[in-house]
């Protein structure tokens, strides 16, 4: 929960710098830019509560419909950090994709990480394919995690299908350390 700003405080720094999640470097501040996003998850502390919510009942293994659950409420959360990223040269705000993906895995192990080097691997092991498109909802999130978790979802099938214990949270440790 969100209810007070240390535990905000205390989220935001451990999963930034556990993960390094170069949130930081995205923000439009000039002072501390994890106390401007805590501020700002505060302001917001109810709708991301219900956004993390939504994913308190879903449990391995991964599928195509907790997958949707996952990739929606990503999408919400990037949405919601939006107002307070710096923009890109193209006049886009930067995205906030990758904190988001660790922010809710630290809530919910069951979310796939995305990162640099994670994407990277993945490209490299599952070859996209059309087939893999199993929901249709692009205008709903964001695009690139999307895709991301439909190779992820790949990937978790073919390494369940050769050991039973598998995890999301093995192959998320594979993927980020191959």
């Amino acid at each position: 929960m969100h209810t007070d700003r240390y535990s905000i405080n205390g989220k935001l720094w451990l999963i930034s710098r556990t993960y390094a999640t170069g949130i930081e470097r995205q923000i439009e501040s000039t002072g501390d830019p994890l106390s401007q996003i805590a501020e700002h998850f505060y302001k917001n502390r109810k709708k991301i509560d219900t956004v993390l919510g939504k994913l308190s009942a879903i449990n391995e293994p991964l599928n195509q419909n907790k997958l949707e659950v996952i990739v929606k409420a990503h999408g919400q959360l990037v949405k919601l950090l939006s107002p307070i990223l710096r923009k890109s040269k193209s006049g886009k705000h930067h995205s906030a994709r990758s904190f988001v993906s660790k922010y809710m895995h630290f809530h919910h192990p069951i979310v796939p990480i995305y990162d640099n080097i994670a994407k990277k691997n993945l490209c490299h092991l599952i070859p996209w394919k059309d087939s893999y498109e199993i929901l249709q909802m692009k205008t709903e999130v964001d695009e690139e995690y999307y895709y991301f978790t439909l190779r992820f979802l790949q990937l978790y099938n073919e390494l369940k299908t050769q050991d039973k214990t598998v995890t999301v949270k093995s192959v998320d440790r594979y993927l980020l350390n191959s």
